[in-house]
């Protein structure tokens, strides 16, 4: 509880410093945001059950293609119309367009660390058929490397609040990297812990395929952010007419395109009208 504790200081620390509360709004409207699209892995139970009764990582590839099947395109979403969402909130939030873009990169590294968390806790069974010292185990290394990467990220978030502190938007810029940065270190120490304790190699080019055809499927996401401009209104219902559309034209057709590329989803439809069809009888 101690991480959590010290991560909820970080718009303290700006406020103290920067003494401002601008970025942290900007801050909040980003959580806001990325709360809607950053699909965390309900799943994670499940998977640590498995994992611990079977030690399989094979669970963990259908973890991954799960959880990143919504993500991708909501991100990219997210990176393309930012600014018009961003007006559904406050047309004066627009400004801090770059920072929820970081932001949402962030929110992809957040979910695949959680889905690192799980699989070696799941993998962890050393303090249950074994008597060693707790301190040996991934189940105190795991915590322990978190609270150095938060004391990290507080000490890089407080230097420049204070190098920074005559621009809001040069704070709130520099917290979303500190917050990317935060998660790309817990992701290669969580990757070292599998490595150096377990042996076990995860399928990153699988995960890189699967990532892959997610992109390729968002790019009528893309394009249609290009053909169809969306603009930032004051008015919200302004802003909504003309994004709802936009946001339902592209998510049909990231489904349409990733039907046609990728066996996996085919396969979910067929076994998701299946079970529909079983359920009806």
């Amino acid at each position: 509880k101690i991480v959590p504790m010290l991560t909820s200081l970080d718009a303290i620390i700006v406020r103290i410093i920067a003494g401002d509360e601008t970025p942290i709004a900007y801050y909040g409207v980003s959580m806001s945001i990325l709360g809607l699209a950053s699909t965390r892995v309900h799943f994670s139970p499940a998977l640590y059950a498995r994992l611990l009764a079977k030690r399989d990582i094979r669970d963990v590839v259908e973890a991954f293609w799960l959880s990143y099947l919504l993500l991708i395109p909501m991100i990219i979403g997210i990176l393309v119309y930012t600014e018009p969402i961003l007006a559904v909130y406050n047309i004066k939030y627009v400004v801090a367009s770059w920072i929820v873009r970081v932001f949402a990169l962030a929110a992809s590294l957040q979910v695949l660390s959680t889905l690192l968390a799980t699989v070696i806790g799941g993998l962890e069974r050393r303090d249950i058929i074994e008597d060693i010292d707790l301190r040996e185990t991934v189940l105190f290394k795991m915590p322990t490397l978190r609270l150095i990467i938060v004391i990290l990220y507080l000490i890089i978030l407080s230097l420049f609040s204070f190098l920074f502190r005559e621009s809001e938007l040069s704070i709130a810029l520099c917290w979303s990297l500190a917050y990317l940065l935060r998660f790309i270190l817990i992701i290669a120490f969580y990757n070292n812990l599998l490595i150096k304790e377990f042996n076990v190699h995860l399928p990153y080019k699988i995960f890189a395929k699967f990532t892959l055809k997610f992109i390729v499927a968002s790019m009528p996401i893309v394009i249609l952010s290009i053909i169809y401009r969306v603009e930032p209104h004051i008015s919200i219902w302004d802003t909504l007419t003309h994004l709802l559309p936009a946001i339902f034209v592209a998510g049909t057709s990231y489904f349409l395109v990733l039907y046609v590329i990728d066996y996996k989803f085919r396969d979910l439809i067929k076994r998701g009208l299946s079970f529909i069809r079983e359920y009806r009888k």
